[in-house]
């Protein structure tokens, strides 16, 4: 049984896993934010958690990263290894 993920956790999991994927990646926020067409703020808040993204923000960020949205909103890859040990 999974639990549904509060909107301050969905967020914080947005965060973790957008900055892993930059990391990944070697995209700075400024990059990601040209290739989605949001300004550099709304990317800034993604990667801070200060905010709730729409749907619209995380198929941009989705598709310029292609990755799939359900990679961004996912818990953490730290988070379902520290549950199963």
């Amino acid at each position: 049984m999974s639990t549904v993920p509060t909107d301050e956790q969905a967020a914080r999991n947005v965060a973790a896993n957008l900055k892993d994927i930059l990391d990944e990646r070697q995209i700075s926020r400024r990059q990601l934010a040209r290739l989605t067409g949001d300004d550099h703020m709304t990317i800034n808040r993604l990667c801070t958690a200060e905010t709730q993204p729409t749907i619209g923000v995380l198929t941009r960020v989705a598709d310029a990263l292609q990755t799939s949205i359900d990679r961004l909103t996912a818990p953490p890859r730290e988070e379902i290894s520290a549950h199963r040990a």
